[in-house]
């Protein structure tokens, strides 16, 4: 339901002189009657909007509300015995899920420790290969150092044989 008020409004005519100047009774299409009209405020209605107007009873309302909300926002939050409760509620409930997380826990916890020993285990093991791989090395190239002179040696020899022989003389 909307609200009506009625508000006066003062219509002018444009300045422009009548011509006709001493009629004494108004007609219609007199000038003066058009002026009469026209002094004379006419009434409109005009129509506010509810939502501009201010609502007494509705800020009243809201103001008794105001405890009741902050009421309900308490109720909802949890206390410390609320969520004991609750803790044990759930516990009650997924208890052998629990348990069987638990489990499930500590078991990969075994495994991760397994997992890290024996990587540990892992990186000893290589150091000890890579120092016995430099110690071959190092071996195989002191060796092959004097694998070179032994063959070098034949070499020469085999060479100072065969140049002997040639000069030997068979007789027959």
């Amino acid at each position: 339901m909307s609200q009506v008020y009625i508000v006066e409004l003062e219509e002018r005519c444009s300045p422009a002189p009548s011509t006709s100047g001493s009629s004494s009774h108004s007609g219609a299409g007199s000038p003066m009657g058009s002026e009469s009209s026209s002094a004379s405020p006419t009434r409109r209605r005009v129509h506010k909007k509810r939502s501009s107007q201010p609502h007494f009873l509705g800020e009243r309302r809201r103001i008794r509300k105001t405890p009741a909300c902050r009421v309900k926002h308490a109720k909802k939050l949890a206390s410390a015995s609320k969520l004991r409760l609750w803790k044990n509620k759930i516990e009650k409930e997924h208890k052998k899920r629990l348990e069987q997380h638990v489990k499930n826990l500590e078991r990969l916890e075994r495994r991760r420790e397994m997992l890290h020993s024996g990587q540990s285990e892992i990186a000893i093991i290589c150091d000890t290969v890579t120092e016995n791989a430099r110690s071959l090395r190092a071996s195989y190239e002191r060796q092959q150092a004097v694998l070179y002179q032994t063959l070098i040696a034949t070499a020469i020899s085999s060479t100072n044989l065969q140049s002997n022989q040639s000069q030997t003389y068979y007789f027959y």
